[in-house]
């Protein structure tokens, strides 16, 4: 399916989610980012507006054996992509991977297909080339995360 057409399901499934748990005053699970919602928790937009921060969480692990902080995604599932991943030193900031990351993802929902290794591919929002480093799939979390690592400069 196109990237847009992707885009339009989770926002309908997510809208769906939310009318119950008001309807409910219950609580929905996005087992995608692993994320508990609450009717307070969400928030309302006009229909045509689409956020990919809304469908997503950005991680950042410390403490590797490598030295290197790892920061990666949850949720790219939902759209049928891997989730991305990225190395950085200690102690940079993690404001601009933070932003990297939700420029990158809003341009793959909006691909609707993830590039193949090698590949590279241009984000508006960055104004910088994205090149697809390597495909690994990561079982941390108890659970099977596809993985693509991406490099920007």
């Amino acid at each position: 399916m196109a990237g847009r057409d992707n885009r339009d399901i989770v926002l309908f499934i997510a809208r769906l989610a939310r009318g119950l748990t008001l309807l409910t005053g219950g609580t929905a699970h996005d087992t995608s980012t692993e994320s508990y919602l609450n009717p307070s928790d969400w928030t309302d937009r006009p229909l045509r507006e689409f956020h990919a921060t809304d469908h997503l969480r950005i991680e950042q692990v410390s403490g590797r054996e490598d030295g290197r902080v790892w920061f990666h995604t949850r949720g790219l599932s939902k759209f049928g992509l891997e989730d991305i991943e990225a190395y950085r030193p200690i102690g940079l900031s993690e404001r601009p991977v933070i932003e990297a990351f939700t420029a990158i993802a809003d341009a793959l929902t909006l691909l609707g297909k993830a590039p193949n290794v090698g590949a590279s591919f241009e984000v508006d929002g960055m104004n910088r080339i994205v090149r697809i480093v390597r495909h690994r799939t990561d079982q941390s979390y108890g659970i099977r995360l596809n993985l693509r690592e991406v490099e920007w400069g």
